[in-house]
């Protein structure tokens, strides 16, 4: 078993060297590993650096102590990226999220279609970093779903503060909160697709499927805000209220969104936040 283990490690590595990508061979007297080279950072994951490159092992069952090798084959310069592949194929998992709230006195019920596999290719993914999640665009069928649900909704309303305010209704009210430790034993965070599959979202995940659909509808410029122990986020508006809580970021002014702030609305920041100065992505 051990060696058709190996064998299939050693396949993997000399085809993905043959494709151009900078994949290190890992190695003790019981096995090889590979170590694969990303652009940012995965957390929870063992990683070498050298040469400037940070080489990750995503076997699990990979062993503390490992031996590899000096230089990098010719050619073999490949990075990988996290970032979506429009060429990826997925086969068809068609699944529904009802999603119901209230606006302006008015119910709503939207049906958000998504792909099951490729929620699970997401859920594979190691804990990157939080702008990785918050600038991710999409897949094409999968805005062309939420196009397909959403989009007379959204331009039915008078102005751009509306419909950011109709897509901050829907996120806060129709996703039920619970702490990733409550709903899955461990910190994780969840791409705007991926988090349609689970029942629960905890506040980094509402705030990148709200980002993810102003975007997507609205096409406002946001920003994402990470404080200690919470992440929010905030948008640049065409009408900016004196009531507004305000954020200032290369000189420009950006409205606070908090979507985990239960029972509020678009420009309402908690006090416990007001005297913080968090940590920007864009």
């Amino acid at each position: 078993m051990v060696e058709e283990r190996t064998d299939a490690t050693l396949f993997s590595w000399y085809m993905l060297v043959q494709l151009g990508y900078d994949v290190r061979l890992m190695y003790t007297e019981r096995g090889a590993y590979l170590a694969y080279p990303f652009e940012g950072m995965f957390y929870g994951c063992s990683y070498i650096e050298m040469n400037g490159v940070k080489y990750f092992l995503l076997d699990d069952n990979s062993e503390r102590s490992l031996y590899t090798y000096d230089g990098s084959h010719a050619g073999a310069k490949g990075i990988f990226t996290l970032q979506q592949n429009s060429r990826s194929v997925f086969p068809d998992a068609p699944m529904s999220r009802k999603i119901v709230f209230a606006f302006n006195g008015k119910n709503y019920e939207v049906e958000f279609p998504y792909n099951r596999y490729r929620s699970e290719f997401y859920a594979s993914i190691p804990q990157a970093d939080l702008d990785f999640y918050f600038t991710d665009a999409g897949s094409d069928d999968f805005e062309a779903t939420c196009n397909s649900r959403l989009r007379s909704m959204v331009d039915a309303l008078p102005n751009q503060r509306e419909k950011v305010r109709f897509l901050y209704a829907l996120v806060c009210a129709g996703i039920p909160y619970a702490t990733d430790h409550d709903q899955f034993g461990y910190e994780k965070f969840c791409l705007a697709e991926e988090s349609l599959n689970y029942s629960h979202a905890d506040c980094e995940d509402r705030t990148f499927l709200l980002n993810y659909l102003i975007r997507t509808f609205v096409g406002a410029p946001t920003i994402g805000l990470n404080y200690p122990g919470h992440v929010a986020m905030a948008v640049m508006l065409d009408e900016v209220k004196p009531s507004d809580a305000r954020f200032n970021y290369k000189n420009q002014t950006w409205v606070f969104c908090d979507p985990t702030y239960i029972g509020a609305d678009v420009g309402m920041m908690p006090g416990v936040y007001e005297s913080e100065t968090p940590e920007v992505f864009d």
